[in-house]
């Protein structure tokens, strides 16, 4: 699941990464909401990196069909970031509780 998290993180930041943000008269509050959305991902995906990078180092396993599940969640996150649905949010809710189940069963195995 390291891997992939970083193939995902690599992708994010060479294929799917902002490209600007809107700066003209005013900003809304829909900008805004985007504009720092856009800028916490790359940090949650670093997050997911290292977490799965320290569970790799300590050679425990993790859950083979919660990682599929998780990995998908990621790429559909990244695929809405732009545009910034009620689905984005559930994704990313969804995304942290698969990487929080994927945590907790990776340690229960011995």
């Amino acid at each position: 699941m390291f891997l992939v998290v970083l193939t995902l993180l690599l992708s994010y930041i060479f294929v799917f990464a902002p490209t600007g943000f809107n700066r003209t008269i005013m900003w809304g509050l829909i900008d805004q909401l985007n504009h720092y959305i856009e800028i916490y991902f790359p940090f949650i995906l670093i997050f997911y990196l290292l977490s799965y990078g320290i569970v790799f180092l300590a050679k425990k396993k993790t859950n083979k069909n919660v990682s599929i599940l998780h990995a998908i969640t990621i790429f559909a996150s990244m695929l809405l970031l732009k545009s910034q649905g009620n689905l984005f949010f559930l994704l990313t809710i969804l995304s942290f509780a698969l990487f929080l189940a994927n945590m907790i069963l990776s340690l229960k195995k011995e």
